[in-house]
């Protein structure tokens, strides 16, 4: 499934990545709570993730995005747009 990750995409994989609720991602995106539901559903269905975890750690392998420590051992995601990833 070819194409880019959309911006809501993109930045539901950093909140997620972070460890985020859903209810403090959606607020962050913009999105109810069940859209955002859905939106990491397709997410999870297409990288092929069994939860949430799981997405982060596909979307790392499947290039969507790279994971960085910080001094203060925060999670920094910094996604890239390479062919061949989601839409």
């Amino acid at each position: 499934m070819g194409g880019d990750l959309t911006e809501q995409e993109k930045s539901a994989l950093i909140f997620t990545g972070e460890g985020s609720t859903n209810a403090c991602i959606a607020r962050k995106i913009h999105l109810s709570t069940d859209g955002l539901a859905s939106l990491v559903a397709r997410l999870m269905k297409r990288s092929g993730a069994r939860n949430r975890a799981n997405l982060v750690v596909r979307a790392v392998q499947m290039g969507w995005m790279t994971i960085t420590l910080s001094d203060e051992f925060s999670v920094i995601e910094r996604l890239t747009e390479l062919p061949g990833t989601i839409q």
